[in-house]
């Protein structure tokens, strides 16, 4: 037979290093962002549900190797014999090399996630033909637009908004590219979650003193919501009852700032898509 034991060893070894590795790393995650989504994004990676499939295969074929059965399925040819002997170690040895290269990957996800730079920055980079992206998880629409807007809120809470520019520029493009994906479609409504996360981060700007220039602008002129005036996107019954929310939300916290952009804004807006329009003139008046 085959020597097993440094498997073994190197399973064990392996089995006490991971484990406080990725319960550190579930923790940090938590305590960072405080977002179930996230944490729940991380345990749904790949290499997180390998790495713990391949620990039970090793640990079921030691098992099996542990019970010694003799091998009943000899054949005339040596080399199968072989390997049919032995079977139990070379089960072992596979299982364990492909342990090892799936904590390898499971350790740069926990440096990914614990960063909120390179977390975004993974997700704006999903789509590219890389091969780290062949072990990650693909996320829907939904969960990736969430992951960005969780991170900036928790940068905005804790972190003094380090990540405006970043997560900004990264959730507009997200706005944008909705609303050329459905042009032509009218009026525009975005799916609630949109929404709903631009409140969220408005509300975060209110009632937090965080230096995030870029986000403020963008969230409390509407822009995230209107687009760019040259776009001309008809707005839904749905975009003015947020926009007009997000106006009571900045005046119920006294943010003067935040109201003049928006009036600036939606004029602006009002000026380029609705004047000369007399079939929709009135609709500009909502915004005033």
């Amino acid at each position: 037979m085959t020597p097993i034991e440094p498997y073994i060893y190197l399973l064990i070894s392996l089995l006490g290093v991971a484990y406080p590795i990725i319960l550190n790393a579930i923790t940090n995650i938590h305590n960072k962002y405080s977002s179930k989504i996230i944490l729940d994004t991380f345990k749904k990676e790949k290499s997180f549900i390998w790495f713990r499939r391949l620990m039970i295969i090793s640990i079921i074929v030691i098992i099996i190797w542990t019970l010694k059965t003799p091998n009943i399925l000899l054949t005339p040819y040596q080399p199968i014999n072989f390997i049919l002997n032995n079977s139990a170690s070379i089960l072992l040895a596979l299982s364990v090399i492909a342990t090892i290269f799936c904590f390898i990957i499971l350790v740069d996800k926990t440096i990914t996630y614990s960063s909120p730079f390179d977390l975004v920055k993974s997700i704006s980079n999903e789509n590219e033909p890389k091969l780290a992206n062949f072990f990650s998880t693909k996320l829907d629409d939904k969960t990736s637009f969430t992951i960005a807007a969780e991170v900036l809120l928790s940068s905005i809470k804790n972190d003094g908004g380090i990540m405006d520019e970043e997560v900004s520029s990264y959730l507009y493009k997200r706005y944008d590219a909705f609303r050329k994906g459905e042009k032509g479609k009218s009026p525009l409504v975005y799916p609630n979650y949109y929404y709903e996360y631009h409140y969220k981060i408005l509300n975060h700007l209110t009632t937090n003193n965080a230096d995030a220039p870029i986000t403020k602008h963008r969230i409390g002129s509407g822009m995230w919501l209107l687009g760019e005036a040259i776009q001309k996107n008809e707005i839904s019954e749905d975009t003015y009852i947020w926009l007009w929310r997000n106006v009571v939300l900045s005046i119920k916290n006294n943010k003067v700032s935040y109201i003049v952009d928006f009036i600036e804004y939606s004029h602006q807006y009002y000026r380029i898509n609705f004047s000369g329009n007399y079939n929709r003139n009135d609709e500009g008046k909502r915004f005033l």
